[in-house]
């Protein structure tokens, strides 16, 4: 079985890389260095529902699937793996 990313998957893949290119790994060195909690980024991401990401619409979420969900660990893991993992605590 081949998978694939849905030509939306890319999209939201694309949107999300450059969103870590641009926010995330201009300042992950220091986030690493100093052991920072990345407040702001997270509450940037929050307010575009990436926190959010698989909760319902009805929950005020935004109803994407799971792949959708590792698509967005994997990307901002590749910038900071601290911000990445503080998208789940």
């Amino acid at each position: 079985m081949i998978l694939q990313f849905t030509e939306e998957q890319l999209k939201f893949q694309k949107e999300i890389r450059d969103f870590t290119k641009g926010k995330i790994i201009p300042t992950a060195d220091v986030r690493d260095r100093e052991d920072v909690y990345p407040r702001d980024i997270i509450k940037e991401m929050a307010a575009k529902g990436y926190t959010a990401l698989t909760v319902p619409e009805k929950y005020n979420g935004l109803s994407r699937t799971k792949i959708d969900a590792c698509i967005l660990m994997e990307e901002v893991a590749y910038g900071c793996a601290a911000t990445a993992i503080s998208l789940i605590t």
